[in-house]
């Protein structure tokens, strides 16, 4: 059987398993980094790493569909993150993931959050998430790396 993972990354990277033949994710979890600059960037990587190799350990992991770094110009949230440096640091964990995930094999795909959800809010996220499997009840970035999930499978 194929799974494929969908992944929300940050300093709390949100994840989704999924079995290539159900819409609903098989588990989820969130993986949270400490340390401040650059040193949870590798922290991340270490922690996502250790959960490939212990917690996804004999699952064949085809395809992972990541979230991209995206500016938002006009958003003040997007400028603050920006300035603090969180935005590049996302990006070499992103980075990292991807090099790590196509090593093994995986298919990666990264999608620009305007794509798969806009400017949607958290709540709005997580009735869409209700609408298409039943529950959104998800940890919160988690519940990222869900509809990211269901966006690569063209459901949301």
């Amino acid at each position: 059987m194929k799974w494929s993972l969908s992944i929300d990354p940050g300093k709390s990277t949100g994840w989704a398993l999924w079995r290539s033949t159900t819409d609903v994710p098989t588990h989820t979890g969130v993986l949270h980094a400490r340390g401040d600059d650059f040193e949870w960037v590798r922290n991340a990587v270490g922690m996502f790493q250790d959960f490939w190799r212990r917690d996804l350990k004999g699952i064949e992991i085809h395809a992972a569909t990541i979230e991209a770094i995206t500016f938002w110009g006009v958003s003040g949230r997007s400028i603050a993150s920006a300035a603090r440096g969180d935005s590049i640091n996302t990006a070499y964990l992103i980075g990292a993931m991807y090099h790590f995930l196509t090593e093994r094999g995986c298919k990666v795909d990264l999608v620009d959050v305007r794509k798969w959800k806009g400017q949607m809010t958290d709540q709005a996220v997580e009735a869409m998430i209700k609408r298409v499997i039943g529950t959104g009840e998800f940890k919160q970035h988690a519940r990222e790396a869900v509809g990211i999930g269901l966006w690569a499978r063209g459901l949301f």
